[in-house]
């Protein structure tokens, strides 16, 4: 704000003999942030208390009018309190407004931002997980991820060719690429405005990703599609007709504050209740130790052996295999079950098996997420030595 301010300090006395023929006067002011406007004109006020202190609709210049009535004097005192509160709390306002409508909110993939949201808005984080899902509902209601949303209907969206579930990939899929072809006839239309129009809807977007407009344009189609779909898969009906949004919101309320989790116990964050566990398996892997077996009689051997010391398990071929040389993963319950199998196959002539976290794959994907992480660490001290050097 320092920055900005005129080079010659104002001196309102060498204009106070013009006060009495046009009872104001008017001073340049450069000034362009909101909240640096209200503020120096709360502090001009307060010094110059027998002036009314505005700015004009171009907020170049602020404007000292003479206040002869004290009553006129307090009132614009509580205006001018009312207005620095109004500019303090910035973008606070919005979300007061949010949690006062109690209307649906739509977010994809939302966790990280409802906790920055919670904590920059409402109040600090509270110690604890059950008591941020608590007041996090309480404060904002109805929500609506449509990362979570997709994962539910992963079957169907799969088989129609959707490959990626990201904001923007599943935009694409479901718009620009047009092979979402079951609800659309019927489906919401949604016009953009003027002030939108850079957005070319009909070509690759991605410039425009994480542009907060644009994002909440890409969050609320694929709300309205997926919904649409629901609604009349539910209904077991083939037709595709308008619907009004309330039928769009009854189509999932079943996903309604349940919020996407990554590497959990839990699929969600249930807002509004408790979360369904899941007991991750034990994971074993059998690996054919050597070529020219055949491998029909191969799989017979290690299916057989399997079936003598476990009863429930998956079983899966990896796509580490080969042609020659088949990878087998297993998905066995208990561990009393893993310690039988292991036994078992400790001298095997045919299968290799061990535990998944011991096994060549998971070494790979192990090596590979260090890797990643050094070449990260290296790109940075590279950064930031040429930084240094320039």
């Amino acid at each position: 704000m320092a920055q900005n301010w005129p080079k010659k300090p104002m001196r309102i006395n060498q204009h106070v003999f013009r006060f009495s023929e046009k009872g104001y006067v008017d001073v340049d002011f450069n000034e362009s942030d909101g909240l640096s406007r209200t503020l120096v004109a709360h502090r001009l006020s307060k010094s110059f208390p027998q002036f009314n202190v505005s700015f004009n609709k171009s907020l170049t210049k602020l404007r000292f009018e003479l206040l002869l009535d004290e009553n006129a004097r307090n009132i614009r005192k509580s205006d001018f309190t009312d207005e620095l509160l109004y500019e303090l709390r910035g973008c606070g306002i919005i979300f007061d407004f949010l949690s006062d409508c109690r209307k649906p909110i739509l977010a994809h993939n939302c966790f990280m931002d409802l906790l920055y949201i919670y904590d920059k808005f409402f109040d600090r984080l509270p110690e604890n997980y059950a008591d941020f899902k608590e007041k996090m509902h309480s404060q904002l209601g109805l929500i609506i991820d449509t990362k979570y949303l997709a994962l539910n209907m992963i079957n169907d969206l799969t088989n129609l060719g959707c490959k990626s579930y990201s904001l923007g990939s599943l935009y694409r899929f479901l718009e620009v690429e047009d092979k979402f072809q079951f609800p659309k006839p019927g489906s919401a239309t949604v016009v953009l405005n003027e002030i939108c129009g850079k957005y070319n809807l009909e070509k690759d977007t991605a410039y425009f990703l994480h542009e907060a407009g644009y994002d909440a344009y890409l969050v609320g189609v694929i709300f309205l599609r997926l919904s649409h779909f629901l609604h009349f898969k539910e209904k077991q009906q083939i037709e595709c007709r308008p619907i009004e949004f309330q039928q769009n919101l009854r189509a999932v309320d079943r996903f309604v504050n349940k919020i996407n989790l990554i590497r959990s116990s839990t699929a969600y964050a249930n807002l509004a209740g408790q979360e369904i566990l899941y007991v991750k398996p034990n994971l074993l892997v059998a690996r054919l130790i050597k070529n020219g077996h055949d491998l029909k009689r191969a799989y017979e051997h290690l299916t057989k052996k399997l079936s003598l010391v476990s009863g429930q398990m998956d079983l899966e071929l990896m796509k580490t295999s080969t042609i020659n040389k088949p990878v087998y993963l297993l998905s066995i319950d208990g561990q009393n079950e893993v310690g039988k199998i292991l036994k078992s196959f400790y001298n095997d002539t045919l299968f290799d098996v061990r535990n998944y976290k011991n096994s060549n794959a998971s070494r790979f994907f192990a090596i590979s997420a260090g890797a990643a992480v050094i070449l990260a660490f290296s790109m940075f001290f590279a950064k930031k030595k040429l930084n240094d050097k320039f």
